[in-house]
């Protein structure tokens, strides 16, 4: 499991692995259910919260391989997400705000599967501020933006927001209590 995550006992990262699960399951079923857009955006859901999974159960500095793949894929697949977003505004002359935010949450895997030396507090802590709102965007729907999306799947949104933001700020915790003892053994 993970080492020296101070806000990630084990016993808690089997539980947000098992959530995410959940999380993953939920998603699955709608790109089973569902074509076109739909389906496409619940995929996107389902990869994020299975490499979640992954994420809370293999440490990154134990999994550095699988960590540098992440990048890679989150990468391309933000990079995509974001120009099919242009594109789709182009089309229907509105912006898609589930696709955007989906796209954020795609920037977000990536950002996380760089080497926590690499994480920059006030970014790492900005987007555990914007994951919160998200979440809680998620659990309210205040401007009915999601009102499509079932309060099944915006709960397990605001989940996985809550889960990405938590990763972020233990893996922040991780990297405050690495670097000094890497920098006393110099």
């Amino acid at each position: 499991m993970t080492m020296d995550m101070p806000l990630l006992p084990g016993w808690l990262e089997v539980l947000w692995a098992l959530v995410l699960g959940a999380v993953a399951i939920t998603h699955l079923w709608h790109v089973w259910w569902m074509s076109g857009r739909a389906r496409w955006w619940h995929l996107a859901h389902v990869l994020m919260a299975a490499a979640m999974m992954v994420m809370y159960l293999a440490a990154q500095p134990a999994h550095a391989d699988l960590y540098r793949a992440g990048v890679a894929l989150f990468g391309a697949l933000t990079i995509s997400m974001i120009l099919t977003c242009i594109w789709w505004a182009s089309q229907d002359n509105f912006p898609n705000w589930l696709w955007a935010a989906s796209t954020v949450g795609m920037l977000v895997m990536a950002y996380m599967s760089l080497p926590v030396g690499d994480h920059l507090a006030t970014v790492t802590y900005l987007l555990v501020v914007y994951l919160a709102g998200e979440a809680l965007v998620w659990v309210c729907n205040p401007l009915r933006l999601a009102a499509d999306v079932t309060p099944a799947v915006r709960l397990s949104l605001a989940v996985m927001a809550l889960g990405m933001g938590y990763m972020l700020v233990a893996m922040q915790t991780m990297h405050m209590h690495v670097v000094p003892a890497v920098m006393t053994m110099h």
